[in-house]
C-alpha cells in the first residue's frame, strides 16, 4: 500500500481512499496515521471499513486523530437512507473537524431526498448524475 501511495503522489493524484482496522474492528490509528503522513499533500478519505467498527462515535474520533480529512460511510447501515440519523449524529459530533461523505445506495433517484435529510454536501454513489 505504501508503494501505491507514493506512486499516486508522484503522479499528482490529489486524494486517496483507504481504511485500516485492527483485528477487533477498531480504527488502526497508528497505521492509518502513518499512511496519511506518507500521502501528504494528498487528501485522505477513510473508506467504508469505518462502518464495521463497533462504536462509530469512538471510531470517528480515532479517524480524526489519524489525520484523515473525510470519512466515507453509510452511518453503519446498509444504505445512507437507513443510516441517515447516525450520519447526522456523526456530522454533529465532527463539528467541522472532518467531512462526512454519505454513501450507500445513493443514486440519481434518491439524491434529492437524501440531500434534504442528511446535513452534508458530500455524497458518493453510483449513477448519481
Amino acid at each position: 500500500m505504501k508503494t501505491d501511495i507514493q506512486h499516486c503522489r508522484e503522479l499528482g493524484v490529489t486524494g486517496i481512499v483507504l481504511g485500516i482496522l485492527t483485528t477487533g474492528n477498531q480504527i488502526d490509528i497508528e497505521r492509518t496515521r502513518e499512511l496519511v503522513e506518507l500521502a501528504h499533500p494528498m487528501q485522505v478519505t477513510f473508506h467504508k471499513a469505518f462502518d464495521e467498527t463497533p462504536d462509530y462515535r469512538q471510531a470517528l474520533e480515532d479517524v480524526i486523530a489519524a489525520g484523515a480529512l473525510r470519512i466515507l460511510t453509510s452511518g453503519t447501515k446498509s444504505t445512507a437512507t437507513e443510516g441517515s440519523e447516525i450520519l447526522n449524529e456523526m456530522i454533529a459530533q465532527a463539528s467541522g473537524r472532518i467531512k462526512i461523505v454519505a454513501a450507500g445506495k445513493i443514486t440519481s433517484e434518491n439524491i434529492d431526498k437524501l440531500s434534504k435529510i442528511i446535513n452534508t454536501n458530500e455524497f458518493h454513489g453510483k449513477r448519481i448524475v
